[in-house]
């Protein structure tokens, strides 16, 4: 049986490892980079759903907190005694 070597097909090979050269290489440009003005306008969603986010949080916690509070608070009389 014939043994593979199969480090020297996949580190030896040009490409599939990034070289120094190809660190400095400016990427492809994307839909975003195409389009730089319109780059806020795709954040602003994601940013709402944030600040939704946020705000669902902070009730649950406030919600939370006022159960809690009112847990510790009550106050339990003691059973009435009957006086004969």
């Amino acid at each position: 049986m014939a043994r593979i070597d199969c480090t020297i097909t996949f580190v030896d090979e040009p490409g599939l490892r990034p070289t120094a050269s190809d660190a400095f290489m400016p990427m492809t440009p994307t839909a975003m980079a195409a389009v730089p003005s319109l780059g806020w306008l795709v954040q602003i969603p994601f940013y709402f759903l944030e600040l939704l986010v946020g705000l669902v949080q902070a009730l649950v916690f406030m919600l939370l907190t006022a159960v809690f509070t009112l847990l510790i608070c009550q106050h339990h009389e003691a059973p009435a005694t009957a006086h004969h």
